[in-house]
């Protein structure tokens, strides 16, 4: 019985209709605010996810939350994401990807600590961005005994993040910043400012 029940599930989440693909959602804990929002092939959201109106996932995302992942209206997200916790800690943090954001193909957006990106943000393809830190324990110890330390990160509202950018844990991403392709963000980011670097380093600002 299980094992049907597996096969059923899968060819929901893999076929057609659409429908039956937020059926499946919602029997994970997700809830949709309208039914006006599309789930792409082979597509999971998983736990306690608030999605908006007119949202789209593309294909092969997987979103799971383990504390509340609040999705705004309008959100767009292409293919084959990550949304996840990379770290199953306690406490349980809760996130929010706000109205009129656009997430692009292949990035991988850690969950482990507390995320917020704000409204109207453009994150393009292969992005990282982290929200938990290594503690890299003394000489004396193994490497691997060093704790996984949860952070949060706060991506302001109308925020462009460059390809294959890396965003690490603790950082505070003002309004209207621009990260660059390649950039490696280790400390906060002003207003309207440009990034760009290993580290990330500002090169200039937005035209008023």
């Amino acid at each position: 019985m299980i094992k049907i029940k597996r096969i059923l599930e899968y060819l929901v989440v893999c076929g057609y209709p659409r429908s039956l693909r937020r059926i499946i959602a919602l029997n994970k804990g997700v809830t949709f605010n309208s039914r006006n929002v599309s789930i792409g092939r082979c597509s999971r959201l998983v736990g306690n996810i608030l999605v908006g109106d007119n949202c789209s996932f593309g294909k092969n995302n997987k979103i799971q939350a383990r504390g509340k992942l609040m999705i705004g209206d309008n959100v767009k997200i292409g293919d084959n994401n990550k949304i996840l916790a990379q770290h199953r800690l306690n406490p349980i943090f809760h996130s929010c990807i706000l109205d009129n954001t656009y997430i692009g193909s292949f990035n991988l957006i850690d969950l482990t600590g507390k995320l917020h990106i704000g409204r109207g943000c453009f994150l393009t393809n292969e992005i990282r961005i982290y929200t938990h830190k290594h503690e890299i324990p003394p000489r004396s110890q193994p490497i691997r005994s060093g704790k996984i330390i949860p952070q949060e990160v706060f991506i302001g509202n109308d925020v462009f993040i460059g390809a294959r950018a890396i965003i690490l844990g603790g950082v505070n991403i003002g309004e209207g910043a621009v990260i660059a392709a390649n950039s490696v963000v280790t400390r906060n980011v002003e207003e309207y400012s440009f990034v760009a670097g290993i580290p990330a380093v500002k090169i200039g600002e937005r035209a008023e």
